[in-house]
């Protein structure tokens, strides 16, 4: 976790109290400030200071008594005290350009700590990263049956729109329009007109009136019908209208 996320650190009393039962009062305060030092710093767990850094930390002017509070110090933590021509543990403080300070314990917790927030963080940028591509894939599942279905839809109404064109086109009678079976079967059936003699009064009066039918053989079958009808009703005639309606009520009936 990033040092700025985490502005408290864990203390425990009783390692406190152990660890620093050899140290003067002076020194637990200087060390209890070191440690806030510490974990504020910008590698955790260490203080890198120049000497005159050291002095105005510890507010004190004598390098005797600040070597004295070092002194104590390393039997709770790692000191390096660096000269220009050396690096060891114990040049004449009067002779240091840097010191170090490291708390062993601070340290190894904080790459404890960062070892954890990386596994985690990894984890979470696997995991987003999984459910940006499940998100894709489902965007990119419901745009296809989205277009798919427009599509779909496109075609149907098409074939509806053609299917109803189809069904409305009406075209003048055929000139090789002839008799099926069909039509010979059904006069036969229900003593139509001759559909042989009918034939060419059927052509000719509607070539000359210039109709349109969908279905010729409809209405070829209508003209039959209303043959054998003209015909019931030219010979009931002289019967008087009532008669008549009579013979047309009957017909409907049948």
């Amino acid at each position: 976790m990033p040092q700025d996320k985490l502005p408290y650190m864990q203390f425990y009393p009783a390692d406190w109290t152990q660890d620093v039962q050899v140290l003067s009062f002076e020194a637990k305060g200087v060390w209890i400030d070191m440690l806030c030092q510490m974990w504020v710093a910008k590698e955790r767990g260490v203080l890198r200071w120049t000497l005159p850094q050291l002095m105005t930390f510890l507010r004190i002017d004598d390098l005797d008594h600040a070597e004295k509070i070092l002194t104590e110090l390393r039997s709770v933590a790692r000191i390096f005290l660096k000269n220009s021509s050396e690096n060891t543990t114990t040049p004449p403080l009067s002779l240091v350009e840097e010191i170090t300070i490291k708390n062993r314990r601070m340290i190894r917790d904080e790459s404890r700590r960062q070892a954890r927030y990386d596994s985690q963080k990894r984890y979470r940028d696997k995991t987003e990263r999984r459910t940006e591509d499940r998100r894709k894939i489902i965007k990119r599942s419901s745009e296809d049956r989205e277009k798919t279905g427009r599509n779909q839809k496109s075609e149907i109404r098409n074939q509806k729109s053609e299917k109803k064109y189809i069904k409305k086109r009406r075209i003048p009678i055929p000139k090789d329009f002839k008799i099926s079976d069909r039509i010979k079967t059904l006069a036969t059936e229900n003593d139509w007109p001759d559909p042989v003699g009918q034939l060419d009064r059927f052509k000719d009066h509607h070539a000359k009136k210039g109709d349109l039918f969908v279905d010729w053989e409809a209405a070829f079958r209508t003209w039959l019908r209303n043959g054998k009808e003209f015909a019931l009703l030219a010979k009931f005639k002289d019967g008087g209208p009532g008669r008549v309606k009579k013979l047309k009520d009957q017909m409907k009936g049948k």
